[in-house]
């Protein structure tokens, strides 16, 4: 019994002393975790014998800016039925994401390779494959890649060597806009973007933003066309989205045209959809606006192009781009009208203005600049204005009182109220025409651009001030001199009103960085 227990003994300890000995053999001949995982950089790579039992090394590399990258994995010796693989690659965040791999064995097309989570290579059953190259589309920072191995078997008895290579880190162009914050200005009258899809904290689903900012009314066209990153998944839920949006709110969007309906958002379904190229068209006022591309399901590599186009000079209802010239003016066109006056064409020419935009007509061949204008004329002024803006023409049909349809429109439309004024053929005042004007547009058109403290004869008690008062800060109103003299009381001439009113109907023509008191 003792000579036994003796035996035992001495077996177990040469059990300990043989796996004390492999553990050291493991550790020596790779790295045991991902801290001491060993560092590479493009073109670079390193080899180990694999032991003959299962195991697994860590290596890591830095890219500065989202790239694609490709990692080789090869075997060596003859063996059989040995495997390694890389296992994945992690984003160094919060314990990294395992990130999917386009893989195909060296030398096949594009068409061949598939979507995996891992690569192998050796011979495991019917895998005969010695060397395999996989491409990783990854955003900027530290990842580290896990290489493992099992059943080391040789016909020759020798250890099979492994040797991993990081080939290429090839930056990835328009990598920036991650976020709204960070979304890239672009150009939206001519502009190509090529956006290939890379890894995210959340590689399934990430957006793209980009931003323009337009000067004046336009339609915008963006062509989308969507490249597949090669695979041979069945694909059958992916899809992107394409919107805009001119909110701090990335998901709220805009309404366009696909194929002339109407629709939010441009939606491109990968395996549903053919062709993979469609264009949304928006119709949008002045403004900076966002465009977002969303991904559902995505894989890394898919890349996206966008075409931008164009076209100005548009007018959309219930903007100030509704304003377009509807006649032609040139000089001497009114005989009454000076044109080297501060009313004519060679100073501000808003007599030709209010002329071209079909505001203020005349009287046949004179226009009586110095006259005097009535509520009633005013009040047109402002029918016209508010009928134009809102997608009208401006044009009424006048009855036996030619101003009633006008006076109605504006009762109508909130312009002026019933029983303001009681007699519309008495002369307007500049307060009458500053109140009745500022209501032809909507409040938001009148944004402020000059400092009003006081004016020299515009108090609390005046009528009209609020309105006075606005069209001061908007700068549309200056005054008669330096300090802002508005005479309140004094009757409006057919020249002053034609000022008015084209600073109401073109803001770029407004004033602006004054201080008033």
């Amino acid at each position: 019994m003792k000579k036994y227990t003796v035996k035992v003994l001495a077996l177990l300890l040469a059990l300990a002393v043989m796996l004390t000995f492999t553990s050291l053999t493991v550790f020596a001949a790779s790295e045991a975790d991902r801290a001491g995982a060993k560092e590479l950089a493009a073109g670079q790579s390193d080899s180990f014998i694999m032991p003959s039992f299962v195991g697994d090394t860590w290596y890591k590399f830095n890219i500065s800016t989202a790239s694609k990258v490709d990692i080789t994995l090869e075997i060596q010796n003859n063996e059989v039925n040995s495997q390694a693989r890389v296992v994945g690659v992690y984003h160094d965040i919060d314990g990294g994401n395992q990130m999917p791999a386009y893989v195909c064995v060296s030398g096949a097309s594009l068409a061949d390779r598939t979507q995996e989570r891992s690569f192998p290579v050796g011979i495991d059953g019917s895998d005969n494959i010695q060397s395999r190259t996989g491409t990783y589309y990854l955003t900027a920072g530290w990842f580290y890649i896990n290489v493992d191995w099992r059943d080391m078997n040789s016909k020759d008895n020798s250890s099979p060597q492994v040797t991993i290579t990081i080939d290429s880190i090839e930056p990835i162009s328009n990598t920036s806009g991650l976020t709204m914050e960070s979304a890239r200005t672009i150009d939206p009258s001519n502009e190509v973007i090529k956006q290939s899809r890379f890894e995210q904290d959340d590689w399934e689903i990430g957006n793209f933003y980009y931003t323009f900012t337009l000067s004046e009314a336009a339609e915008v066209s963006i062509e989308k066309s969507v490249s597949l990153a090669p695979s041979k998944d069945e694909r059958v839920s992916n899809y992107s989205e394409l919107w805009v949006n001119s909110s701090s709110d990335s998901f709220t969007s805009i309404w366009g045209k696909v194929d002339g309906e109407d629709t939010q958002r441009l939606h491109i379904w990968e395996k549903r959809d053919s062709p993979l190229t469609q264009t949304i068209t928006y119709t949008l006022p002045k403004g900076t606006y966002y465009v977002v591309i969303y991904n559902s399901w995505a894989f890394p590599g898919t890349e996206y192009t966008l075409s931008f186009t164009m076209k100005t000079g548009i007018s959309i209802p219930g903007t100030m781009s509704s304003f377009t010239k509807a006649n032609t003016y040139t000089p001497g066109h009114f005989t009454d009208v000076n044109e080297n006056a501060w009313y004519g064409s060679s100073d501000q020419g808003v007599i030709a203005i209010a002329y071209e935009y079909g505001l203020m007509q005349g009287d046949g061949k004179t226009f009586n600049p110095t006259g005097s204008m009535t509520l009633a004329e005013a009040i047109a002024i402002a029918a016209r204005v508010h009928h134009i803006f809102n997608g009208g023409d401006g044009v009424f049909t006048q009855g036996s009182v030619w101003y009633q349809v006008y006076v109605d429109y504006a009762i109508e439309k909130g312009i002026i109220n019933s029983g303001t004024f009681s007699d519309y053929k008495k002369t307007a005042t500049r307060a009458e025409m500053a109140y009745i004007f500022s209501r032809s547009v909507p409040e938001a058109e009148f944004e402020s651009q000059n400092t009003v403290n006081s004016l020299p004869d515009v108090s609390d008690s005046t009528q009209y001030r609020d309105a006075i008062i606005t069209l001061y800060k908007a700068g549309v109103l200056a005054g008669g001199d330096s300090i802002g003299t508005f005479s309140p009381g004094s009757d409006i001439t057919r020249a002053e009103a034609s000022a008015v009113i084209s600073r109401v109907i073109l803001p770029s023509t407004r004033f602006s960085d004054n201080v008033f008191g």
